[in-house]
Formats: structure tokens, sequence, C-alpha cells
């Protein structure tokens, strides 16, 4: 399954990539057929965020720590450094990773907007 995520770049701006999640066929829940599951990824926390109807947009700005965004409702039009975007809706989903120099531009382009964002552990989802 591919995933978007925005990554730092050398210079101090961010863009974006992508990384496979691999899965394999197997179970997941007892009474379930076999499905397509990856490895279990630690995370850290789980912490829900919406955006208020007076804030449609940010300044570059560093992710906080490397997550996991899942957009619940609305829509997101994330901008990287380098001018590049992308839109998120509900379901979709990107890892963040340029938590260091001037970051990505976030944008509501529907309200309400809200996503989980699910900080991983360190060693998670590298490429």
């Amino acid at each position: 399954m591919l995933c978007v995520k925005v990554i730092s770049t050398p210079d101090g701006g961010s863009q974006f990539a992508e990384i496979d999640i691999e899965q394999h066929a197997g179970p997941y829940a007892e009474n379930v057929p076999p499905v397509f599951v990856s490895q279990p990824l630690p995370v850290e926390a789980l912490v829900v965020v919406t955006m208020p109807a007076d804030v449609s947009t940010t300044v570059l700005h560093p992710a906080p720590l490397r997550q996991v965004v899942v957009v619940l409702d609305g829509e997101f039009e994330i901008e990287t450094s380098d001018g590049d975007r992308r839109t998120f809706s509900p379901g979709g989903f990107a890892l963040f990773e340029d938590t260091t120099g001037r970051g990505h531009v976030t944008r509501v382009l529907r309200s309400p907007a809200s996503f989980l964002a699910v900080p991983l552990a360190d060693s998670t989802l590298r490429t």
C-alpha cells in the first residue's frame, strides 16, 4: 500500500515522497478470513486535532514529531516548500517526517476539518 510522506530536504525545505507499506496475507481477528496486514507500527500516542474555522491556512512549519496523519473530516491541502501541493480528504493519510527545516503549509479547503495525529516510535517506517 502506497503512503505519501512529507520529508525534509538537505536545503532546509520539504518535498513529497512515497513509501510502500508492505502487507502480507494473514489472520487479523478471530473468525475473519485472511486479510492483507502490515507489520505492527509502534506508536507513542494518538491525538485528535480540529482546525478552528478561523484557521484556514498556516505558514511554513515543520511537523512537531514523526507522525502519521489520517484525515477524519473536511479536506486539507498540504504544500511543501518546493511548491508541490496535495489534497487529502477523509480516509486519506500521510507520513510527516519534515521535523526540521522550514516544513510545509497546511490549508483547510473544507470545514470542519479534523485529523488523527499518530506519532511513531523513532524506528518505524524509515526508508
